[in-house]
């Protein structure tokens, strides 16, 4: 069955380049279920000839689209499941037993028929299903457009699911180790021993040689951080705003069985002038019209009141559809709130982050500044009290007068470590200090990278909080769309079963002004 301009509208209406087959499917068999279906005859189509039991039901026939099942040109009624068993024994003495010309059937385990008789090998004997055919709602059939506006109303649903935003990508960078500056500065050599120069005027015993007092760095503890980001909110799942299926329902007009009127010797009575057995058979037969009609309006009383619990069926199911998209709206609503809170949430966390961590940063800038400053001035007065110290003790060696070699190159020794002992003072306070000033500026950076990173993911939460809100009103109009149309087919679904309802009431009335 041709569906090319059914797919070619729902391309244009929904700006979509390919209908989605699924979907037509979907709107095919949604139109079959939607509609009773003894207004259906105009789509229905029979399997092949079955000459054997079970009759199968092909996988592309769904149950709820069998309208009939026929043996031999004449319809089978199914078989209640209490009374199977006296068929399947093939007890001709039962009630229930079928014939030719009243066949019966009973569903199977797996969903097939079994028909009784069983359809014979004789080709003049099958047995075949009548089912109404959604395939056969294509573009020649009046309800295509309600496949058109169902489909659409789909397309549109899709469109609105694309537009959910997904938060995984944001990411907290790699927090950064505390800072490790290393261990105070630690001077290992120790100053010269002073000798003891016992034979001369040379008194030492009063001598004591600078040392190097370094300074002790103290930096606060790193700021406790915490980074429990809220779960970011769920994007909530629209329901399809569809109206009840009510096809069970449904109200339908049984029409009694018109009475046999016996016309057989009313010529003969003519003739013969026996107008007594002419006026009983008028009387008799104006009983039975009687009858009749007495049981036509009975019935279609009891048709127009299923018909008004039908109409009121319908109302309800309606109103229940419209409140469930006032319930769709709110829970968008709150979506958004929601989202909103979570961006301030996660901003408001990052600020206080990095508050803390920019507080604790000039802090420690600031006591490694005075420290540089301290262990410099402490190494000037070294250097300052060592050249004091050792001007004394030129002095002092000037004036005393050795008497013996010995004490000479004692006193040698000892200003030669005591240069030594401030030359290796100095190359480790300078060490120390280029090693400090290198993790200092290392850690910087690694700082100065954090802080960037976590700008650049408040940046990116804030970039996904706008384009969550374009997208939800962009979600929030292809729900209103999908609602729109999916509307729209179920209005041409009222108005097909409308038309075949005042069809079937304009027969009935025919038939009842003939009689």
């Amino acid at each position: 069955m041709a569906i090319t301009n059914i797919e070619a509208e729902i391309q244009s209406l929904s700006d979509v380049s390919s209908a989605n087959a699924n979907f037509i499917e979907s709107a095919q068999k949604w139109v079959v279920s939607s509609i009773p279906k003894n207004y259906m005859w105009a789509f229905v189509s029979k399997t092949s000839n079955a000459t054997s039991n079970p009759v199968a039901l092909p996988s592309t026939i769904v149950t709820d689209s069998v309208i009939g099942l026929v043996r031999n040109g004449y319809n089978c009624s199914e078989i209640e499941q209490k009374y199977r068993g006296m068929v399947e024994s093939n007890d001709v003495a039962s009630l229930y037993f079928p014939t030719k010309k009243h066949p019966k059937y009973v569903k199977d385990g797996n969903g097939n028929y079994d028909v009784y008789p069983l359809p014979t090998a004789d080709p003049a004997e099958p047995a075949y299903i009548l089912y109404v055919d959604y395939t056969q709602i294509d573009d020649d059939s009046d309800l295509r457009n309600a496949v058109i506006f169902y489909a659409i109303s789909k397309e549109f649903g899709t469109k609105g699911q694309s537009k959910i935003i997904d938060f995984s990508e944001i990411a907290l960078p790699v927090i950064i180790a505390d800072p490790s500056f290393g261990t105070d500065l630690s001077i290992s050599v120790a100053p010269p021993v002073i000798p003891t120069i016992d034979k001369t005027i040379l008194d030492t015993s009063s001598w004591v040689a600078p040392q190097y007092v370094a300074s002790s760095l103290q930096l606060a503890d790193f700021p406790y951080m915490t980074w429990n980001f809220p779960t970011s909110p769920v994007a909530p799942s629209i329901a399809s705003n569809e109206v009840a299926d009510w096809e069970s329902a449904t109200p339908n007009f049984v029409a009694p069985t018109l009475p046999t009127l016996d016309f057989t010797g009313m010529d003969s009575d003519l003739t013969s002038e026996d107008p007594e057995m002419v006026q009983a058979r008028n009387v008799k037969m104006g009983t039975q019209m009687s009858e009749y009609q007495t049981q036509l309006s009975t019935q279609q009383a009891k048709f127009n009141e299923e018909q008004a619990v039908f109409q009121a069926t319908v109302q309800t199911f309606t109103q229940e559809a419209n409140l469930l998209e006032a319930h769709e709206n709110r829970k968008l609503q709150k979506f958004g709130q929601e989202l909103s809170k979570y961006q301030a949430d996660i901003n408001a966390i990052i600020s206080q982050n990095q508050a803390k961590i920019q507080a604790w940063s000039n802090e420690a800038s600031t006591r490694v500044q005075n420290f540089q400053a301290q262990n410099q001035s402490n190494l000037n007065d070294f250097n300052a009290r060592n050249i004091e110290f050792q001007s004394q003790v030129q002095e002092a060696t000037q004036n005393a007068q050795f008497t013996e070699a010995r004490e000479q190159r004692e006193m040698a020794k000892y200003s030669s470590e005591l240069q030594k002992y401030q030359q290796d003072v100095n190359q480790k306070v300078t060490i120390f200090q280029q090693n400090l000033g290198k993790s200092v500026q290392e850690y910087s950076q690694k700082l100065a990278k954090f802080n960037a990173e976590l700008t650049r993911q408040s940046s990116l939460v804030g970039q996904k909080q706008q384009e969550a809100g374009t997208k939800l009103q962009q979600f929030d109009r292809y729900d209103k769309e999908s609602n729109k149309y999916y509307q729209w087919a179920n209005g041409e679904i009222q108005k097909f079963i409308q038309n075949n309802e005042r069809t079937t009431s304009r027969a009935l009335t025919q038939q009842a002004l003939q009689r």
